[in-house]
């Protein structure tokens, strides 16, 4: 190439193109801010490159940089695609910055999301109710006095709990033409009555018990002890109140034995004064005068009750069968054993060596005794 330029070509003083010439010229967009910039062929290093700039003819439109990120709320949506181009324009996804939070985005919704950023066409309102399941109005969704169950429907049912709507439940009878009919009541209980009439007043002589609507019929009575034998009894009554109290004749003494306090009618002579004693006709003490009981009573024991008997019993309180005294020697090894004997006497009597014959030298008259 020569030193002189000309227009931006190069040139000399003498025109040889086949050998001077060199390749081809590519032109190309030298402006990243331009969509020529990344549409000439050439491409070096992530940006386009030629051997003659062009800025004028290649550069063409001005980029528009766009996130293609669907996710993000910066995603441009066109299906312009022209060789990784939207619209002319290019991807960028440095720009998709806000991922899309979809939900509820209406403040005044019942389920608005704060953090939703992309609506879903989920948002359903408040619906103010009662939500005590206790309440005769549960969920009165439809807004008819009385409550409903359940549906799941976000859109019908009760999500907003308000305590002043709800309305207590009132168990009666809620049958307008019903006896005991109750006005207030919105829960039947089964208890409707129908209507009897008759006389309701208990006092009447003709009440009737299971009437419930007076037909005024009532007749009144004088009431008493109707029995002329009964001790309270009322010649004025005419109907009958139970209140006869029959004569009973007994002792009416409190400080008697045999006081009554069931009698209203004192016997003549017929108390009878506390005799104190054992009354118990087995024991030992046995007092048949006796009418009441004060605990001495002993029990009957049988034995000797001699102190000078061989088998004296100190505990006996009846006799039965002593046995004498019999002293003597109770040894049978001894020459004077008594088989009669019951207590030894010390008297026992035992054999001793030596001769017994008088006519003999050495005759021992001790011998043969040992006491």
């Amino acid at each position: 190439m020569t030193d002189n330029l000309a227009d931006g070509q190069e040139v000399g003083t003498m025109i040889d193109d086949t050998n001077e010439c060199g390749f081809e010229a590519d032109f190309y967009c030298s402006d990243a801010n331009y969509v020529g910039y990344y549409q000439t062929d050439n491409i070096i290093d992530g940006h386009n490159s030629g051997n003659i700039i062009d800025d004028i003819s290649v550069c063409g439109d001005q980029v528009d940089f766009y996130c293609s990120d669907e996710n993000y709320l910066e995603y441009y949506a066109s299906s312009d695609y022209d060789l990784g181009f939207v619209g002319g324009n290019v991807i960028d996804d440095v720009l998709c910055e806000t991922v899309m939070v979809f939900g509820c985005t209406d403040s005044e919704a019942f389920n608005y999301e704060e953090n939703a950023n992309t609506d879903d066409d989920s948002c359903y309102p408040f619906i103010v109710g009662c939500l005590d399941p206790g309440s005769f109005n549960y969920n009165d969704y439809d807004f008819d006095g009385e409550g409903d169950a359940l549906t799941g429907n976000v859109q019908l049912d009760i999500n907003t709990h308000q305590e002043s709507t709800c309305v207590a439940v009132i168990i009666g009878c809620t049958n307008p033409i019903s006896y005991n009919y109750n006005e207030e009541a919105n829960t039947d209980d089964g208890s409707c009555e129908g209507v009897i009439y008759g006389c309701v007043n208990p006092a009447a002589s003709n009440y009737n018990e299971e009437a419930n609507t007076s037909d005024g019929s009532c007749e009144y009575s004088y009431y008493g002890c109707t029995d002329p034998t009964a001790l309270n009894w009322n010649p004025t009554a005419n109907t009958d109140d139970g209140s006869c109290i029959l004569l009973s004749m007994g002792c009416t003494n409190p400080l008697a034995m045999n006081f009554d306090p069931n009698a209203n009618v004192s016997c003549d002579d017929c108390c009878e004064a506390y005799i104190f004693g054992c009354t118990d006709p087995l024991a030992f003490n046995y007092d048949e005068n006796a009418n009441t009981d004060n605990g001495i009573c002993e029990d009957v024991i049988y034995g000797c009750t001699n102190p000078t008997a061989f088998n004296y019993n100190p505990n006996a309180n009846v006799t039965q069968g002593c046995i004498p005294v019999i002293y003597g020697c109770m040894d049978m090894q001894a020459l004077n054993y008594n088989d009669y004997a019951n207590t030894y006497d010390g008297s026992c009597i035992y054999p001793f060596a030596g001769c017994t014959d008088p006519l003999a030298d050495n005759y021992d008259p001790q011998a043969g005794l040992e006491p």
